[in-house]
Parts: C-alpha cells; sequence; structure tokens
C-alpha cells in the first residue's frame, strides 16, 4: 500500500496549545537564536550559531535539525520547504516571540503551582519584593 506524502508545510498547534508551555534545555537555546535571527531562518544557520557560541560544547548539526523540526510539531515555528524537492532544505519562522512565550511559560507554572494565572500570582507575590524591588516596579509602571 503506498504511502501520502506529507504537505511540505508543517503547523501544528497553531492556537500555541499545550506542548508550547515547556522547552529543554536545548530547545530554548535554538529557540534564543531562532528570535535573534531575521526570519526565514535555516537549521545551518541556527547550527553555525550555536556552534560558534558553544565554548567546546560538541553540538551536531542533525540534532539541531531534529530539535527545530520538534519545535515546529509543538507549534512554536513554521516549517516549511523552499522548493518542492525533497532534498532541498526547509526554512524556519517563528510563530511566537520571546516575550510571548515567556508570559505562556510563566502563566502556565503559576496555574500548576498556585492555582492562579501569572497576573493574580504576581499581585499576591509582590509581598515577597524587597522595597527596591517594589521602587523599581513602581518606576516601570509609571
Amino acid at each position: 500500500m503506498a504511502t501520502r506524502r506529507k504537505s511540505h508545510t508543517r503547523k501544528s498547534n497553531p492556537d500555541l496549545g499545550i506542548e508550547t508551555y515547556s522547552l529543554g534545555e536545548f530547545e530554548s537555546r535554538v529557540m534564543n537564536v531562532v528570535w535573534d535571527l531575521e526570519p526565514p531562518i535555516t537549521t545551518r544557520q541556527v547550527f553555525d550559531r550555536m556552534e560558534s557560541e558553544s565554548e567546546g560544547e560538541k553540538i551536531t548539526y542533525s540534532t539541531v535539525t531534529l530539535t527545530m523540526a520538534k519545535l515546529a510539531q509543538k507549534g512554536l515555528l513554521l516549517q516549511k520547504r523552499v522548493s518542492p524537492k525533497r532534498t532541498h532544505p526547509f526554512v524556519y519562522v517563528p510563530l511566537i516571540g520571546r516575550r510571548q512565550m515567556g508570559l505562556l511559560m510563566l502563566d502556565h507554572v503559576a496555574r500548576k503551582v498556585l492555582g492562579k494565572p501569572f497576573r493574580e500570582a504576581l499581585i499576591d507575590l509582590l509581598p515577597e519584593c524587597s522595597k527596591e524591588e517594589i521602587a523599581r516596579l513602581k518606576q516601570a509602571l509609571s
């Protein structure tokens, strides 16, 4: 029986579902590089940047490739081929910004640990802040 070919564009989880709330250590590093580069981005660009900043750590191209594909499956990256040829590489575009991802992750943790959304938890946690931190918050809000 013949297998059906997958689409050349993958974008699962476009509404940023539950999978997007967690990132492994390496996934976080890849996303930080992606956010620093101008889209569309290739695996080679991410690999080259990570390798140059690795400080002797062994990073393989295949690990970066697999991680970027996984991030696309999570709905954090749009993955598409630049041509219909299967031998041509994918390019990637981030579907969520660094700040939005941070807020989603903070909200997820607050709901899991404190049982309330991040913004409500933040208000409850203010008494834990030092006077200097409160002063910085007031300055940021004015």
